[in-house]
């Protein structure tokens, strides 16, 4: 935007794997803005591209505010507004709901069964883990959104289910304040990352690293020049309502709060969030 055009000279001076956090973070910023405020480039669909495999591997690496996988996930919904359509190669699709889907499942994040809260989840400062168990994590959030858009709508049910069975008590308040979070979206008050609440103005905005930008408008690849999409699906979204309505009941939400009782700051900081989630998702079920 300025009189001269800026070059990311360090990606091609050093490994991506070697390149700092700030400097990728940049890049990758510069990729998912491009096709939503000014145009489609074929050196952004590369550049990403080149990137994607080897930054993966790093997606938990964190900064100061963001995870890694945040710009990453923003990146792909820019470049990928549609769906994973046009593959660069054969069996792109496969390999991306393989590895960036489910990086947060890496086996390094976990402890028998247990999240390593501060290698993912809520912040580390200082070496110290800060257990901001009412914040919805950007990590989290861009990951369940992830899955949310590009899974077809038939694997939908299952994802859902495999996500509820997890037992760790981090994971599932994670899950029951995102879930809080994201109601209006899932109830269609509103429809784009970009309308999400600030994180400045609340613990329950589940926007994550640049969500903002996502608006619904892309310029595409294709040359048709702008235009307006769904972020989540209409299939998905509504697979995906029915599958938590069915996965949450009472013995599941009890489970839960014996779980946060193991965990001092869970039990004692969550306050009055497990009540809201059951206003929301208990309250408003139909009776049998």
């Amino acid at each position: 935007m300025g009189a001269e055009r800026e070059m990311f000279d360090h990606l091609l001076d050093q490994d991506a794997e070697r390149v700092p956090l700030p400097q990728l973070e940049q890049a990758l910023v510069e990729i998912a803005s491009g096709p939503i405020n000014m145009m489609w480039l074929q050196e952004w669909h590369d550049w990403f591209h080149y990137l994607l495999g080897r930054l993966v591997p790093r997606s938990q690496e964190k900064e100061i505010y963001e995870y890694l996988v945040e710009n990453l996930v923003t990146a792909f919904l820019s470049l990928y507004p549609r769906g994973i359509v046009g593959e660069p190669y054969a069996g792109f699709r496969s390999d991306i709901l393989r590895t960036l889907a489910v990086c947060n499942m890496d086996a390094s994040l976990w402890k028998d069964g247990e999240i390593r809260v501060g290698a993912m989840l809520w912040e580390s400062k200082d070496g110290r883990q800060v257990k901001n168990c009412r914040t919805i994590c950007g990590d989290f959030s861009c990951l369940m959104f992830f899955c949310m858009k590009y899974l077809d709508a038939a694997q939908i049910a299952d994802w859902v289910s495999s996500a509820f069975r997890i037992g760790c008590p981090h994971w599932r308040a994670q899950l029951m304040i995102w879930l809080i979070g994201v109601h209006e979206m899932l109830t269609g008050r509103i429809a784009q990352p970009s309308q999400f609440p600030e994180p400045c103005d609340t613990d329950l905005s589940p926007s994550w690293g640049w969500s903002h930008v996502i608006n619904g408008g892309y310029f595409e690849s294709n040359g048709s020049g702008y235009v307006v999409l769904d972020f989540i699906p209409s299939a998905n979204l509504a697979t995906f309502n029915r599958a938590i309505r069915e996965a949450i009941t009472e013995q599941l939400f009890f489970d839960w709060l014996d779980g946060f009782q193991k965990h001092a700051h869970l039990k004692d900081k969550l306050f009055e969030l497990p009540g809201r989630f059951a206003d929301i998702y208990l309250s408003a079920r139909p009776q049998r």
